[in-house]
């Protein structure tokens, strides 16, 4: 077989191949220029990854056809076989050279994108920045979640069987023989480590997390978190039984003291609130600030309570939030203040 005899398909794609790599650089100055926009290099940055991806998928494809023509190749044919081997190497500079272009794009873009977060069982594991194909992103860690989640749920994940796979352009994360995710040179310009290395760590977070899952879930766990919750409850039951007597206690001592000082509200000859009517009304604000102190205490409590658990620890934090959110805007309204009360102070004086 001689070079003259071709495929025009293949003279075609490399053709094509060609004007990519121009369009790569002038999408690759339109970034630099708009580097005082953030959004703007995200998106143009973007679309300069999606072409190198396109680039890369062409790059792959005429690899593997000059390979089989040089394995066609007779030993006889040297001529032909240096020349093929010539545009093979060819290609791989150029996939170096351009990778190298992507990489730099990427640290533009690290700082002003963020990743899809993959959660499994509610524990982040790491993030997805780089899409695959028609794949996008949030598809990619979604597809990750369901895939892992499923086989903890039908208890067929085994540890052992995690393991990674190389391959000429990704690394792939197995389970036995179901790929779960793909790593490709992307994935690892993203993450600023080798390949091979963002496989593993993956590997080995994601390991991580179901031990741990399975750990949080195991019945020994169960019980000792349904104990301290019985323990929490009767704590509080006990404290909101002593707050009522003691709150009860402490009303009747104060009335007691109030009594000769409450002798009514009168204006000259009209009478608007008898000695009796004035201990009701005091008997009943004590009252109601006894049952608020309790109420109190029992909010108090829910954040405990739900912190126990997991699955509720979400709901403990926005409890705590509503008392702690109120409180930082007046603590910081009076501090914010303080300067204003030294001026009037040195003008009064």
């Amino acid at each position: 077989m001689k070079v003259r005899h071709l495929p025009l398909s293949l003279l075609c794609f490399l053709g094509s191949h060609v004007a990519l790599l121009g369009q790569e650089t002038s999408v690759s100055d339109s970034i630099v220029a708009a580097s005082d926009s953030a959004e703007v290099v995200s998106e143009l940055g973007e679309r300069l990854l999606f072409k190198a991806d396109s680039i890369a998928s062409q790059d792959s494809l005429a690899v593997l056809l000059l390979q089989k023509q040089l394995e066609e190749l007779q030993s006889s044919d040297r001529k032909e076989k240096k020349l093929l081997q010539k545009r093979l190497d060819s290609l791989r500079e150029a996939k170096l050279l351009r990778n190298e272009q992507v990489r730099r794009n990427i640290d533009s873009l690290r700082n002003s994108t963020s990743g899809v977060p993959v959660v499994i069982f509610e524990d982040t594991v790491f993030f997805v920045f780089s899409r695959i194909g028609s794949f996008s992103p949030n598809e990619r860690a979604q597809s990750l979640q369901r895939k892992v989640e499923g086989l903890v749920d039908e208890n067929r994940f085994k540890t052992e069987a995690l393991h990674v796979e190389a391959a000429e352009e990704t690394h792939d994360l197995m389970h036995a023989d179901l790929i779960l995710y793909t790593i490709t040179d992307r994935d690892a310009f993203w993450m600023d480590m080798p390949r091979e290395t963002v496989a593993i760590e993956i590997r080995d977070k994601l390991t991580r997390s179901i031990e741990d899952y399975r750990e949080r879930t195991s019945l020994i766990h169960i019980l000792t978190r349904v104990g301290l919750l019985a323990l929490v409850l009767l704590t509080l039951f006990f404290l909101v039984v002593r707050l009522n007597r003691g709150g009860n206690w402490v009303v009747k001592k104060l009335l007691l003291r109030m009594r000769p000082y409450l002798k009514g509200l009168k204006l000259r000859d009209y009478e608007f609130l008898s000695s009796e009517q004035e201990i009701d009304w005091l008997r009943w604000i004590l009252g109601a600030l006894k049952y608020l102190l309790i109420v109190l205490v029992v909010y108090l409590s829910l954040p405990v309570i739900f912190s126990i658990f997991p699955e509720t620890k979400g709901i403990a934090q926005q409890l705590i939030g509503y008392i702690l959110s109120p409180l930082k805007l007046v603590v910081g309204g009076f501090v914010n203040y303080i300067p204003e009360l030294f001026s009037i102070a040195v003008i009064l004086l």
